[in-house]
């Protein structure tokens, strides 16, 4: 049930940014969500300064890899030969405290051999000061011969809210991304063989719970707005069948680098806490269904389980490994790695975000990870018989394999892009990243019942997760007409019935980039649609699918964006704060400045063939290198852009520029447009205009006559990006446009 939240206040401020040295702060802040929350190894502040000519224009520096790291805590990797974590050494003021990392996410089950060579080492007391670099190599010294390798832990973060414009918009939205993600009103059920259930694990913000299968509200909100997008395809509401049960795990519990909240979840969280998660979803599954069918528990039985991964994290700092050689992995993710096995032993899909890019001066390739594992194949059975405890894989309802000879692609991990209302890619796909599989993720929204009975909708986003959620609603669902086939078989059956749209996938089992040849049919990329991969996997009425004539045809809807009608718009207009002619705005820039990437600014002063620094090229907090959910927080979670008189000369648009209420209090300045991920328009005198220097969350403003250039068209995707500064801290923010 959805439950109110407080409006907080947002400061908006036009500013010159002065070259200062950054500086950091660790900071204990309460609310939803804040950015100062990841105080620890800032990257931000004010950089150096460009070097040839021209106004100072700070541009921020590449995050470095000790930036990503944990001090105080060490994981290690057992040789073969050890049989237990070797103590932790004294060191200096403190002590190191080992543990087997699994230990605590087994539950009633054993920690399989595979998992039981994690260990991890805790520096004590906690809240001291971090270990030095002597008690660290006391460490490595203590553990020398008996782990194959010991690495600090890697740190993951975190994102969301509401504004006038989506109360406005949110039906309209709603309504569209159920017609793009092919749902059904209500589920065909067949009395003679009713579908089974199946759990999906949304390991995310959601605090570890069961509840009758729902999701879970958290602090943050993402968890639960992943868990409703797969309740309303797998769950519909008045359905007879309920099929996808949402089991939560919490893999972001921090919310300052020294507490974490196992009640309502955190911002962010550590590599490993992720691999627990994820061996948890599992240990948690295996309970259940042994004591489901007990006279003492009675309910239904879950035989299958999706684990959903709308996080991720970039390959630079643990991912990518060379052939078979895992045990090249940093320890933090090669815990994760052997966590996704581990459930791929036991039967279940794994589906991850292929991840955003976020902006900032380096160029991103690839996919992110876990998702980025689909490149590796999948466990067989002898490699599982020798992971997991003894007695493997035991009773099973359902063969956790595909049958021996059959050639059905099976990788570890299944990887998930985004794509928008006409099926082009999400404006923050990343080179290099575009997987086989594809899903809706733009400006997406699902439901729940509020606290007054009223339906209310959960946060919109865009980005991955978003998609990887679709895919997990989908792929549950005909799990549970076809529980008989096993994961990879099902998730053939999701790429069946899925519609091709004729371009090539950048990575694929085998490699990145895909091995397979252009010409090869497995190589291209399929958008998913849950009607379409029902009719194709039940099309015999095979397993427990109802009789094919109960399956309607599948509704058409025409490859566009979802428009509001002139009723929402005049509601937003109604709601206005702010208006400002952006025929005015003027950027009096030198006419020789640092290019960063190849793009062009558009200003009625200067005209660039390629960008100046740094507008979008900008790192900030919320784009550190760490295990983030795909999307990132930010301010503007629907925004517009309406193209006026495309025909003429001297084309121009209006933006709605939208701030999210529950955007904490922190300075935005220097908006930038960017159009087809290529040209920017230059926003940064906006409020300077219309005499004022800040705005309050939950403000609307409409900015008329922005101009465009012939050139750019036909435009493709809108993005606002804006920085800012919290505490001192600086950091940057990328929205996707919906484009009118």
């Amino acid at each position: 049930m959805k439950s109110s939240r407080p409006l907080v206040t947002v400061t908006l401020a036009i500013i010159v940014a002065a070259c200062t040295p950054s500086g950091s702060a660790l900071l204990e802040v309460e609310g939803r969500p804040e950015l100062a929350r990841q105080g620890f190894s800032l990257d931000a502040g004010a950089p150096p300064c460009p070097t040839e000519g021209g106004d100072c224009v700070p541009v921020s520096p590449a995050s470095t890899l000790a930036k990503a790291y944990s001090a105080e805590r060490w994981i290690a990797v057992l040789t073969e030969e050890s049989q237990e974590c070797p103590p932790g050494p004294k060191a200096n003021e403190g002590r190191w405290v080992g543990s087997q990392l699994f230990a605590e996410s087994a539950g009633e089950w054993l920690v399989p051999p595979g998992l039981a060579r994690f260990c991890a080492y805790d520096w004590e007391p906690a809240g001291s000061a971090p270990p030095s670099l002597e008690a660290v190599e006391t460490l490595k010294t203590a553990l020398a011969h008996k782990v194959e390798r010991v690495d600090p832990e890697r740190r993951a973060v975190a994102p969301l809210g509401t504004s006038a414009t989506t109360e406005a918009a949110w039906q309209t939205l709603h309504t569209d991304f159920h017609a793009q993600t092919g749902r059904l009103e209500t589920l065909p059920v067949d009395a003679n063989s009713p579908p089974e259930q199946v759990r999906v694990a949304v390991v995310d913000s959601s605090p570890r719970s069961y509840s009758d299968g729902e999701a879970v509200e958290d602090r943050l909100g993402h968890g639960y707005a992943m868990g409703r997008i797969i309740r309303e395809l797998g769950c519909p509401d008045g359905s007879a069948a309920c099929i996808s049960q949402v089991a939560n795990h919490l893999a972001l519990p921090q919310v300052t680098p020294t507490r974490r909240d196992p009640e309502l979840g955190g911002y962010f969280g550590e590599q490993t806490q992720l691999a627990r998660a994820i061996h948890s979803a599992v240990s948690d599954w295996r309970s259940y269904n042994l004591g489901s069918s007990t006279p003492e528990t009675p309910g239904a039985q879950q035989p299958r389980m999706v684990v959903s991964l709308s996080l991720a994290w970039d390959g630079r700092y643990g991912g990518p490994y060379p052939g078979d050689q895992v045990e090249q992995l940093p320890a933090p993710a090669r815990a994760v790695h052997a966590a996704i096995t581990h459930a791929v032993c036991h039967g279940a899909v794994v589906i991850a975000a292929a991840g955003n890019d976020p902006g900032g001066p380096d160029e991103v390739k690839g996919p992110m990870f876990p998702a980025g594992w689909e490149q590796k194949p999948a466990p067989g059975p002898l490699q599982c018989a020798s992971l997991e405890a003894p007695g493997y894989p035991g009773t099973v309802t359902y063969h956790l394999f595909p049958p021996a000879g059959l050639d059905v692609y099976q990788p570890l991990v299944f990887a998930v892009g985004g794509v928008r209302g006409d099926y082009r890619p999400l404006a923050s796909t990343r080179p290099g990243g575009r997987p086989r599989l594809v899903a809706p993720g733009a400006h997406a929204v699902a439901s729940d019942v509020g606290a007054d009975g009223g339906v209310v909708p959960t946060d919109i986003l865009t980005g991955s997760s978003v998609s990887a959620a679709v895919v997990s609603g989908v792929v549950s669902t005909l799990w549970g007409y076809r529980p008989e086939l096993s994961g990879p078989e099902v998730m053939a059956l999701v790429r069946q019935g899925s519609v091709d749209l004729e371009e090539l996938a950048d990575f694929c089992l085998g490699g990145d980039p895909c091995p397979l040849s252009a010409t090869d049919p497995r190589r291209s990329i399929h958008r998913v649609s849950l009607c379409q991969a029902l009719m194709k996997a039940c099309e015999a009425g095979a397993g427990n699918c109802p009789d094919p004539t109960l399956l309607d045809d599948c509704p058409s809807r025409a490859d566009s964006l979802p428009q509001l009608d002139a009723s929402e718009l005049a509601e937003i207009d109604s709601k206005l704060t702010l208006t400002v002619d952006g025929s005015l705005l003027d950027v009096d820039l030198p006419p020789v400045l640092p290019v960063c990437q190849h793009a062009a600014l558009r200003a009625l002063s200067w005209s660039y063939d390629e960008t100046v620094c740094p507008l979008r090229q900008y790192y900030g907090i919320p784009l550190q290198p760490w295990t983030n959910p795909q999307p990132s927080k930010n301010p503007c979670t629907l925004c517009l852009m309406q193209v006026d008189n495309p025909e003429s000369l001297a084309p121009s648009a209006t933006l709605y520029i939208s701030i999210d209420s529950e955007y904490s209090s922190r300075s935005l300045y220097d908006p930038t447009l960017r159009v087809n991920g290529k040209y920017e328009v230059d926003l940064s005198e906006l409020l300077e205009l219309s005499g004022q220097s800040e705005l309050s969350a939950g403000d609307e403003v409409r900015v008329t006559n922005v101009p465009l250039d012939k050139a750019w068209f036909p435009i493709e995707n809108a993005a606002l990006t804006m920085r800012g500064e919290e505490a001192g801290i600086s950091y940057s923010t990328f929205s996707e446009l919906l484009l009118q």
